[in-house]
Order: C-alpha cells, then sequence, then structure tokens
C-alpha cells in the first residue's frame, strides 16, 4: 500500500531467462566415472541384445509350432501342446527365452564394482598419509583426514594431470585470506 503517494512508476531491468539469477541456475551435473559410465552402456547394450535375441527365437519357434514340425513336451505346455496357436506359442516361447537369459545382464559385476569401490574409499580414508593441515581459532595445526563423499569417482583419480589455481589458492583451498 503507498503512502503519501497516489501513484507509482517503475522500472524492470534484466528480467525473465536472460536475468544473471536465472543463467546461473542451471541444475548440478551428477559426477559419474567414466568406468560407471561404460559399464552402463554395455548393460543396455547386452539387454537390447538379449531381447532381440528372444525375440528372434520366439518367431523362429512360433514359425517352427505354426507348421506341426515339433512334438510339444508335456513339462511345457501339457500333453496336448499351446492348442497349435502360433502367435500364443511365440509370446510364450519369448518369456521362456528370457528367463533362459536371464544370465546375460551382468547384475554381480555391477555389485562386485560398488563393493570394491566402497573398499576403496574406506582405504583412503584410513590412509593415515592423506590429509589436510588446517590452523583453527587457537592457531592450533589440525590434521584434518581424507573425506570421500563419491566413491564412483575413485577410478578417476589416477587420471588428473593437471591442478589449476589462481594465485590466492582459492580454487584448491576454498579459502579466501
Amino acid at each position: 500500500r503507498l503512502c503519501n503517494s497516489a501513484w507509482a512508476t517503475g522500472v524492470v531491468v534484466y528480467a525473465g531467462p536472460e536475468a544473471k539469477i536465472q543463467m546461473n541456475s542451471a541444475a548440478t551435473p551428477f559426477k559419474t566415472s567414466r568406468l560407471a559410465l561404460f559399464t552402463n552402456r554395455e548393460t543396455y547394450n547386452v539387454l537390447l541384445l538379449q531381447i532381440v535375441l528372444c525375440f528372434l527365437g520366439a518367431v523362429i519357434g512360433g514359425a517352427w509350432a505354426g507348421q506341426d514340425r515339433v512334438a510339444w513336451g508335456g513339462y511345457l505346455w501339457g500333453p496336448e501342446g499351446p492348442d497349435d496357436d502360433a502367435a500364443l506359442s511365440g509370446f510364450l516361447l519369448f518369456w521362456s527365452f528370457i528367463l533362459i537369459f536371464t544370465n546375460f545382464v551382468p547384475i554381480s559385476l555391477l555389485v562386485t564394482l560398488d563393493i570394491v569401490k566402497f573398499f576403496q574409499s574406506l582405504m583412503m580414508m584410513w590412509d593415515l598419509e592423506m590429509y589436510h593441515e588446517a590452523v583453527d581459532q587457537e592457531g592450533n595445526i589440525k590434521q584434518i583426514p581424507m573425506q570421500v563423499r563419491c566413491s564412483d569417482l575413485n577410478d578417476e583419480l589416477g587420471l588428473v594431470d593437471h591442478v589449476f589455481s589462481d594465485k590466492t589458492g582459492t580454487l584448491t583451498c576454498n579459502v579466501r585470506e
């Protein structure tokens, strides 16, 4: 509510998607190692290959069943078979092949990689020579141990060639003196 005035005029400058606050409000990127990206991509490729093979097997099996060349085993469909319906037998064969090929996707590999990365991060945190010396308020020198905040990036540590910093060290210590 305005006091002592009947009206007011204002000008809005730098509003909209080109405003500084809007341009700097991007979502933080998710940090993933190259090994994790490679493993995920290859897992998707193996899953796609599995689906293609299951579909191909189902089509061939359905066509084969439609020609009455197969004496269906009672352990699969019963004594009379899948009602001589090629589409039904192809559908059932697709899911049978999915069950047969479940070991294509290496779930144990992914679990093993996560366990190894977890123990690597523990070993790095327990390393007595990996610390940062800092001076507290009283002037005492404290040794702050290393903290692992993302175990996905352990295998990227050996790939660091250059560390860039300005002359004040704000990029490396994140402390302005």
